[in-house]
């Protein structure tokens, strides 16, 4: 079973990703941190958090904080239904300071297994949400294909669009980009079906 959200963050000029973190909470506490080091030369930057969780229905979505005080926002979510075992969402901060270190402490909503995707980019809008798409499908051995609503005119010629999309399996065998996405990368604990020790969620930009 596979679940997607996606957003789509207007940028100023060309996107850069400064920098990624890839880890999970092992399944062991509800809550976990990371750590950005400060960015030489300092500057504002966005960060933006894919999060996989293995859910339950009495499970929510996830918290986010950091050092620095920064406001984080929830803006795309799926969940595959009805079983529910597989919750994905895309959270993001703006106008982070890149003149110290900043450690951010994700709490999932549940005390089941959670995967991470952080990514930290340079070159965006004060405000860069423009467009946000969700979409879910099911399937067991056969493939799916992901199909979101209409997103409706971006506001400006060059955007980032960033894909997330969540398995009940904890490693699931192949899977395709869509055409002109590349793979950033995945974060995912557990190999088993569902339950509450299963967890994943990969990255995808165009």
């Amino acid at each position: 079973a596979n679940l997607g959200a996606q957003t789509f963050t207007g940028t100023v000029g060309m996107p850069q990703l400064v920098n990624m973190i890839v880890t999970n909470n092992n399944h062991v506490s509800t809550a976990y941190t990371v750590t950005f080091p400060a960015v030489p030369g300092g500057g504002t930057y966005t960060l933006i958090a894919a999060i996989g969780t293995a859910a339950t229905r009495s499970t929510k979505y996830a918290t986010i904080i950091d050092s620095q005080g920064n406001t984080w926002s929830q803006v795309a979510t799926g969940i595959r239904a009805p079983s529910n075992v597989e919750m994905t969402e895309i959270q993001y901060a703006k106008s982070v300071s890149g003149a110290t270190d900043n450690t951010i402490t994700i709490t999932p909503g549940g005390a089941n297994a959670s995967s991470l995707v952080i990514m930290e980019y340079s070159g965006l809008v004060a405000n860069p949400l423009d467009k946000t798409a969700t979409s879910s499908g099911a399937a067991s051995a056969s493939p799916i294909t992901m199909v979101g609503p209409a997103t409706g005119t971006t506001s400006q010629a060059n955007e980032l669009w960033l894909a997330a999309f969540g398995a009940e399996v904890g490693a699931p065998g192949v899977f395709s980009s869509p055409t002109g996405f590349n793979y950033l990368n995945k974060s995912q604990y557990g190999t088993g079906y569902g339950s509450s020790v299963n967890s994943s969620v990969f990255v995808l930009s165009l």
